[in-house]
Parts: C-alpha cells; sequence; structure tokens
C-alpha cells in the first residue's frame, strides 16, 4: 500500500503546495488505524493538521499568530472582500493566521502570537482565546477520535517554564471538541516520520520557531531529552535588535530566502550569526545532557534528522555540519545528517503515526 502525501494549506492564505512521499505501509489494520487518528503540531509559528483521506495524508496548516485591530464595519467589510480570516471580541477585531504577519508588516506593527518559546502564553486570557479559535478553526468537532498532538519539554535555560500547563491546557481544547488526546514530545515525533528505515534510531531536533526540542532514540524509545527557550523567533529578535527594525519584518525577510553560505548584507550576516549561535549553543546542551547520562553506550554510528521551520533556511545543513565540526565530534558516531524534505509537515505525520501505534497495541 503507498500513501501519497499532500500538502493542502487552505487557511491564512498560506501558499498553497503538493508534496508526495511514498510510505509503505504492509499491514491492513495499519492503514486502518492512521484512518482513525489524527496529528496536531501545536507551534509557536505555525500550527498543523495531518489527517489521512482515502489514500493520501491531507496537511492543514495556519499561522499561531494574530493581530487586533478597531471593531469597525469599513474594516469588516475590506477583510469580508479580501476573503482574510478575522474573529470579533470584546469591540476588537482580531485578524488569524497569514494574514495577519501581511497586515503587520504593512503598517511596520508587531504581530502577536498566542504562544511565545514554545509554550501557551497562559496568563494572557486573549491569547487562550485565540489559540481556542485557532485549534477549532484547524481539527473542527470531532467524534471521539484519538488527536496526537505535539508538546515540549521544560527547556534547560529556561526551568521555570510551565510547560505541563501548556500541554494539559492544548489537550482539555481537543478533549472539549470532542477528542481523546495524547501527546509527545515533538523531536520525538520525528522518528516516527523519518526514521522508519533506520529502526526509529537517531538523533531528531525539531529547531522551532520558539523553541528548539532534540531527543536521541533508540529503537523508538527516547533515552536523552533536551529543549531549549531558542529558536527561530531568537534569531527574529537578535537581528530586529542589531538592524532596529520590527522583528515582523525580520521574519518577512528571513522567510523570502536566505542563503546562510552566501549572505549578501548587514541584515543576512546578522541572520548568520545567530544561526550559528543557535546550533552550537543546542549542540552543546546536548552534549552535556548526554554526558550526564549514565549508562549509554552507542556502538554504531546513527542519523540525525533535521526539521522545524527555522531549518528551512538555505544550505541551514551546512551551517549545521560547519558548526559541529567546529566543537568536534558529538558522542556518538553519525551515520548521515537527514534534512527533512517537508521540515513544516514532518512532525505532523509523526504525530499522526504515533497515535496510530496507539492504537494498534
Amino acid at each position: 500500500m503507498t500513501i501519497i502525501v499532500n500538502t493542502n494549506s487552505n487557511l491564512g492564505r498560506a501558499d498553497k503546495k503538493e508534496v508526495k512521499q511514498n510510505i509503505d505501509i504492509k499491514k491492513k489494520e495499519k492503514i486502518m488505524a492512521i484512518a482513525k487518528v489524527l496529528g496536531l503540531d501545536v507551534g509557536t509559528s505555525n500550527t498543523v493538521l495531518a489527517k489521512l483521506e482515502g489514500e493520501q495524508i491531507n496537511y492543514t496548516t495556519i499561522r499561531t499568530a494574530f493581530l487586533d485591530i478597531e471593531d469597525m464595519p469599513m474594516f469588516k467589510n475590506m477583510l469580508n472582500r479580501q476573503k482574510i480570516p478575522f474573529m470579533v471580541h470584546n469591540k476588537k477585531l482580531y485578524i488569524i493566521g497569514e494574514s495577519a504577519i501581511e497586515t503587520a508588516g504593512a503598517y511596520s506593527k508587531e504581530v502577536k502570537r498566542p504562544m511565545k518559546k514554545g509554550i501557551l502564553v497562559a496568563k494572557d486570557q486573549e491569547s487562550v482565546m485565540i489559540m481556542r479559535h485557532l485549534i477549532e478553526t484547524i481539527v473542527g468537532k470531532g467524534n471521539g477520535e484519538k488527536i496526537c498532538y505535539s508538546s515540549p519539554e521544560i527547556p534547560l535555560d529556561e526551568p521555570d517554564f510551565d510547560t505541563l500547563y501548556h500541554k494539559e491546557l492544548i489537550g482539555k481544547i481537543l478533549k472539549d471538541l470532542g477528542y481523546i488526546p495524547m501527546s509527545i514530545n515533538e523531536s520525538h515525533a520525528l522518528s516516527y516520520s523519518e526514521l522508519v528505515k533506520y529502526n526509529f534510531t537517531g538523533l531528531n531536533i525539531s529547531f522551532g520557531a520558539g523553541m528548539t526540542n532534540a531527543v536521541l532514540t533508540i529503537n523508538g524509545v527516547p533515552v536523552v531529552t533536551i529543549s531549549v527557550a531558542k529558536g527561530g523567533d531568537y534569531i527574529d529578535r537578535m537581528t530586529s535588535k542589531m538592524q532596529g527594525i520590527t522583528e515582523t519584518i525580520v521574519q518577512i525577510r528571513k522567510e523570502t530566502g536566505v542563503d546562510l553560505t552566501a549572505p549578501k548584507d548587514n541584515f543576512e550576516q546578522a541572520l548568520v550569526f545567530y544561526y550559528k549561535n543557535l546550533i552550537r549553543f543546542v549542540i552543546e546542551k546536548f552534549i552535556e545532557r548526554f554526558n550526564a547520562s549514565s549508562n549509554i553506550f552507542i556502538k554504531k554510528p546513527i542519523p540525525v534528522v533535521i526539521a522545524g521551520g527555522t531549518s528551512k533556511a538555505v544550505n541551514f545543513n551546512k551551517i549545521f555540519t560547519e558548526t559541529l565540526n567546529e566543537l568536534g565530534k558529538l558522542p556518538f558516531e553519525i551515520e548521515t545528517i537527514i534534512m527533512a524534505s517537508d521540515p513544516i509537515n514532518t512532525i505532523a505525520k509523526g504525530l499522526l503515526f504515533a497515535a496510530a501505534e496507539s492504537e494498534t497495541k
């Protein structure tokens, strides 16, 4: 049986594209299990739903972003004419998704996000409301289906982060919508989507917007796990300070495509500095945690998987390898470095497969 992966980004006016991957699944019951479940990657920058429809995995993506403006009839009419998603609450219009980023960029405003550094801004009721709306928009009402969603670990560099509240609140939102929620770390989900032929063994690193998560899995079992509260937003924030422009403008310019091995101006050079700084920080923290763990010895070389929106930058793999070489080597030999071909959607796919696996055990 071959499953075709199709990308369908029809929310928030995100660009549409189609991605096809052949995934061999030999057992009929496995196909049936996937058809009954969903995968939801709840990210600081993007929220992605993976769902099997027929023999295709369809992805629906919405930017985890919003912008509030005054509730006026002329604004409503303009948004409706352009089919821009929005909601109204307490005399405010909330522009949702990609359109929020576009609008903020046009007026030199900072886009808002219901999540910061990988977790929900729980003390802000506005953010909780927006997150609830985004999740309901993308998953709809459930009827007892199992849904596996991503959740972060407590970051090593900010140990006071309340990741438990984030995890429980997202789970409650999904339960209220009629689903049976379960969660795993987003980097663990990578092993389900990218390491099948390696027997789910390797170092999985998800470079997200708010956080970077990494986990070493052996035969699918997490052995060493870390999170750090740095990701693409850290790069945007530091470059913004250096260049004297808004973080939203940095994000828009960054996402137009910057070759990290050939910066053309001071702006792009600043990006390269902070990309390298992030990679170095993650590798160093992983090595520290690995060395602090006892009785771990890996005989054979294993793969390293890299995914997440921050890894989409041109030649990210080259500066990752360059930085790794500057630091020496990991505590084990690397067989190969795998750049996920679909770095945004692959985590949602892994979450989908993890949910299906839980149904067939």
